[in-house]
């Protein structure tokens, strides 16, 4: 692994957009916005990622021998350092959750206020459970981690969903104290995901698609009641600092969680033509990355 570097990852999505107008400051990116889409394209706001190396070689891999301590399923493309099932996820089922140790899913996290809290005041702190995850939905914000930060750009018509691998369990309080700042107050979300150790190797692909389809139908992005046209994933891994930035875009076509799944025939298969990697530092190369 190459040595840890600050990196700023200004990234510039899509190739059309790129070449019609450069990256402004975020002083004037929404006019920049605005102005393309009346020209049927789309520029998208930009991802800062701080502090993580240039290339990171994954240690656990979905569907491989790399650590991972749960059976895996489906792992997710460029992301299943992180992203596969069955993994980690939210429930409003108590039944269902971790908390019913009589037949719950481990695995499973019950929604509550202590789990799931809307940002409303000008800034705010939260635990990033060790060994578990933490999703934060909104069309904006830097959320610092100590070591690791993240500062998410805004335009009008996109949500960010942003999933981060807590501190892998270690002696002592393996807990981070996650900051939030230049956030949309009421608009942005945090959840919560303290599993335990042998129950969090993943975090689930179905899950995450479900709050996808959430945030194309959310008003919380400036879309209005049409909701979020674009919608934009980030995740982290604060352990080794592998991060991916992509998109979930459906060319077009009205949205539902039908273009992704396909339960019929035992597993789940994905199509993932709507889901495009835009940047990252995992390096896949290695096809036993594990």
């Amino acid at each position: 692994m190459s040595k840890e570097t600050s990196r700023r990852a200004f990234l510039k999505f899509g190739v059309v957009a790129a070449a019609v107008v450069p990256l402004v400051e975020a002083a004037g990116f929404l006019n920049g916005v605005e102005a393309l889409e009346e020209e049927g394209t789309f520029v998208y706001p930009r991802a800062e990622i701080g502090i993580v190396p240039e290339v990171v070689r994954p240690y656990r891999v979905a569907g491989g021998e790399g650590g991972s301590d749960q059976k895996v399923v489906d792992g997710f493309g460029e992301v299943r350092n992180m992203i596969a099932d069955p993994g980690v996820i939210g429930t409003h089922q108590w039944e269902k959750s971790a908390d019913n140790l009589n037949g719950g899913n481990r695995s499973a996290i019950l929604i509550t206020p202590d789990t799931q809290e809307s940002l409303e005041s000008p800034s705010a702190e939260l635990l990033l459970p060790e060994g578990g995850y933490m999703m934060v939905t909104g069309p904006r914000g830097t959320i610092d981690l100590g070591e690791r930060q993240i500062s998410l750009g805004a335009a009008a018509g996109h949500s960010w969903i942003v999933v981060i691998r807590g501190r892998n369990s270690i002696e002592g309080d393996g807990n981070i104290r996650a900051r939030f700042f230049d956030y949309d107050q009421g608009s942005t979300l945090v959840t919560r995901f303290p599993v335990e150790a042998d129950a969090g190797a993943f975090f689930g692909l179905e899950y995450l698609i479900q709050n996808a389809d959430h945030a194309h139908q959310s008003e919380n992005c400036g879309g209005g009641s049409d909701g979020c046209e674009h919608v934009s994933l980030v995740t982290l891994d604060v352990n080794d600092g592998a991060f991916t930035v992509a998109s979930f875009e459906f060319n077009g076509r009205d949205y539902s969680p039908s273009d992704f799944s396909r339960p019929e025939g035992g597993n789940v298969h994905y199509d993932t033509s709507g889901f495009n990697v835009r940047d990252t530092n995992l390096d896949w190369n290695d096809e036993d990355a594990g």
